[in-house]
């Protein structure tokens, strides 16, 4: 027969089955969530920001990372973080991120971040830049407003090769001036060459078009 027991009194008193199982049945008791499932209420609290996908995440990882993002305010992306430069009314968002002058059309509008002023030209005039508006309008053509890059050795010599064809330029109209030869290194079957006539009214530079000659010696 099993001695009988009292209840222990002191940490080194041998103990009952009463008391074992009265201390088991509060185990497992307490503020846990059951394997087999089990329902919370009020906050949770992680130990940290999630390092993976499936990991739940803080308030605190959610928020850091919404900084960065545009903040959407009635529907509407701030200005400040579509793109460098100052939007308003007539400015347009470029593709390079950037607030411009808007294009109503096709035509160009600036060169190399320079505006292009709307005015159309006329014959004989050409695209030219303006340093007293700061734009490109349309200037005439002729001998002046050459680039350093069209004058290097490679045109140097074009330059001082001279004809005397004897077309009549006194009256006013279309002309055909024939030209017996080419300068060094040009071909008069060159599709874009150009040669600077001077007679009665405005020099001006003339294409070329037709010929064989070569400027080969």
């Amino acid at each position: 027969t099993p001695p009988s027991v009292p209840a222990p009194s002191l940490a080194g008193d041998a103990v009952n089955k009463a008391y074992v199982d009265a201390v088991l049945g509060t185990v497992g008791s307490g503020p846990f969530v059951l394997k087999a499932g089990d329902s919370m209420t009020g906050l949770l609290t992680l130990s940290g920001d999630p390092t993976a996908p499936s990991h739940a995440a803080t308030r605190h990882y959610v928020d850091n990372g919404l900084i960065t993002k545009a903040n959407l305010v009635n529907g509407t992306v701030p200005a400040t973080q579509l793109g460098t430069g100052a939007a308003s009314g007539t400015t347009c968002l470029k593709g390079d991120a950037t607030w411009g002058t808007c294009g109503t059309s096709s035509n160009a509008i600036s060169i190399q971040g320079v505006p292009v002023a709307s005015t159309s030209p006329t014959d004989g005039q050409v695209i030219t830049y303006e340093s007293a508006s700061g734009t490109y309008k349309p200037k005439p053509g002729g001998g002046g407003g050459l680039t350093p890059g069209m004058q290097t050795i490679k045109y140097a010599t074009d330059f001082s090769w001279t004809q005397s064809p004897t077309s009549d330029l006194s009256t006013p109209g279309a002309k055909t001036v024939s030209l017996a030869s080419c300068p060094p290194g040009v071909k008069g079957s060159e599709p874009e060459y150009y040669v600077h006539v001077a007679g009665t009214g405005t020099p001006e530079a003339v294409k070329v078009t037709g010929g064989t000659c070569a400027g080969d010696g």
